[in-house]
């Protein structure tokens, strides 16, 4: 009855152990686009960075769109720019975009280092590269000064970055995925 309490770190995947092929590498880039298009967690609502409440902010606040529904405060508030820091589209979309900047920070920290070949290893690195460079391009025109999150093991409460240090590394990520 023993053995069954007794745990192998081999038989477990953790970051330190999971980049050993190219399907961890696919899987980890395929988490990215998960994050973005679909209910991948981290926050409240129904879908992706790109599904909901990113493209109400985008639309209310501009003369593209009309809020109709009875009952929404919150896009109300968009609609005619009354809006403050409680409004729950803004805390759904900084959520959603750091979530799947997380996956892509993990992307790149564990393909650059991992076994797989080097055509491939360049192909997923330029996918996560240019997401994240895509995700900080919709944050800083969304919010302006934002953290600059770049590794997985950031500190809890990072300072914003400028505006200019953030296009200048969305900049980096997009040039890096061209090459």
């Amino acid at each position: 009855c023993e053995d069954i309490l007794k745990e192998d770190p081999k038989d477990q995947i953790f970051e330190s152990n999971y980049f050993q092929s190219v399907d961890d590498g696919l899987g980890a880039v395929n988490s990215i686009y998960a994050a973005i298009n679909s209910d991948a967690g981290a926050a409240p609502t129904f879908g992706g960075v790109y599904h909901s409440t990113y493209w109400l902010i985008q639309g209310l606040a501009s003369d593209e769109m009309k809020n109709n529904q009875a009952g929404t405060p919150d896009y109300d508030q968009l609609e005619n720019f009354t809006f403050n820091a409680n409004n729950t589209n803004f805390s759904d979309t900084f959520a959603r975009h750091y979530f799947a900047i997380a996956m892509a920070n993990f992307a790149i920290g564990g393909i650059t280092t991992s076994p797989i070949d080097e055509e491939m290893k360049t192909r997923l690195l330029g996918e996560a590269r240019f997401l994240r460079g895509i995700l900080y391009f919709g944050l800083v025109r969304v919010f302006g000064e934002v953290p600059l999150v770049l590794e997985g093991d950031e500190e809890l409460m990072p300072e914003k970055n400028t505006v200019d240090e953030i296009y200048a590394q969305i900049i980096s990520d997009l040039e890096y995925a061209i090459e």
